[in-house]
């Protein structure tokens, strides 16, 4: 099994630190365009194999990324045959 993980480690003080200045998670994906990164690998064909994506805020670019992912499918389906 291939597994691409794009998310944020958080604990509990980083949390705290956020929220005292006045950020959260979702922003900070957001901000990071970290989704937007994971799907120009995929389309660039970065992973010849993958099963699995995981990422923390999928309604960041989750239309794209999963258009992207069906995309990988579709290529890697098609050269089997």
């Amino acid at each position: 099994m291939y597994q691409a993980q794009a998310i944020w480690q958080e604990s509990v003080t980083s949390v705290v630190i956020g929220e005292a200045h006045l950020s959260s998670l979702m922003n900070d994906e957001a901000k990071s365009t970290l989704n937007e990164l994971v799907t120009g690998h995929v389309r660039e064909g970065r992973w010849k194999d993958l099963n699995a994506v995981e990422v923390n805020n999928v309604c960041d670019g989750g239309n794209v990324l999963n258009e992207a992912l069906v995309g990988h499918n579709d290529l890697h389906e098609m050269a089997k045959r």
